[in-house]
């Protein structure tokens, strides 16, 4: 039988922001099929991030779109560099 791996936190919140960061405004539905979540969880870690100022949500046609804000890209910066540090080290995030 094959382990499956799981993404740590922090590789499902750099998922999100990358999502994000890519679009200018971005609906639920393409973040969770880009960032491969589930409904519920792509939206406590939006919840979060919406709370902390890194992403921001405006309606549009009638639906929320997510934003980033600069601070959110400012930590993207920082995630991809955290990443990218330790998997040079041999511990994939």
């Amino acid at each position: 039988m094959v382990r499956k791996e799981y993404r740590s936190h922090v590789g499902v919140i750099l998922a999100i922001l990358q999502s994000v960061s890519s679009h200018n405004g971005i609906g639920i539905t393409k973040l969770m099929l880009e960032a491969n979540l589930p409904h519920k969880r792509a939206k406590n870690y939006l919840e979060r991030l919406v709370t902390e100022g890194y992403v921001k949500t405006e309606e549009e046609g009638g639906r929320s779109l997510y934003k980033m804000t600069k601070e959110g890209r400012e930590f993207l910066r920082s995630l991809e560099w955290t990443k990218s540090f330790f998997e040079n080290l041999g511990y994939p995030l």
